[in-house]
């Protein structure tokens, strides 16, 4: 016989596995919400952030996630970033180099799903011949991290560095602990260590 049945797994049933815990972060002291509308640009939506908040914005305004990061770069000053994302365009893309010739980016590191090497393949090039590390990966996550000596935060949620008129949603959590937490899986996923296997 070349196998028992029982040994055979129904892959028609949810198959479920021990998540591997991670430190759990503090929960921020205090949490805002944010709603950009039609007409919004992202400076009237957004207030000066602060240290130990969470901002969960839902908008179908004027701006994109590259606006929002260089948004918020306005108020950290110059920093690192680090993206994870699903899809770019040249728009964004053009943002993020002009970010890092004027000094506003000091290192750009990037996780890209492929879909973006052959969908935008010149914008990859494009970022790729400008960023200080660029990955791809199957990659659907949507997280950036803004880094300096004074600011840690993470942007997570639905938009991509597109320009994309549908709404969006996302929360951007200013703390240390969540910033080094998706540092710690993009770069891992960037030197290929395997982050998601058992």
């Amino acid at each position: 016989m070349l196998f028992h049945a029982d040994d055979v797994q129904d892959f028609c049933l949810p198959q479920h596995r021990q998540a591997a815990l991670c430190p759990a972060a503090e929960p921020p002291e205090h949490t805002h919400t944010l709603v950009g509308r039609v007409s919004d640009a992202v400076d009237a939506v957004w207030p000066p952030l602060e240290a130990g908040h969470s901002y969960h914005y839902a908008s179908a305004g004027l701006w994109s996630m590259h606006d929002l990061l260089f948004h918020l770069l306005r108020q950290t000053g110059p920093a690192d970033v680090w993206i994870a994302t699903w899809s770019m365009t040249e728009d964004a893309v053009r943002m993020l180099v002009q970010g890092l010739e004027a000094g506003v980016i000091r290192r750009l590191r990037l996780l890209i799903d492929g879909r973006v090497t052959r969908r935008n393949p010149s914008a990859y090039a494009f970022v790729k011949a400008h960023a200080e590390k660029t990955a791809v990966s199957v990659c659907h996550a949507k997280v950036t991290v803004i880094r300096n000596e004074a600011w840690s935060m993470a942007v997570n949620g639905s938009p991509n560095y597109t320009n994309n008129p549908r709404i969006e949603s996302g929360v951007v959590t200013v703390s240390p602990l969540v910033a080094q937490f998706h540092i710690g899986w993009i770069e891992a996923e960037m030197s290929k260590a395997k982050p998601f296997n058992p």
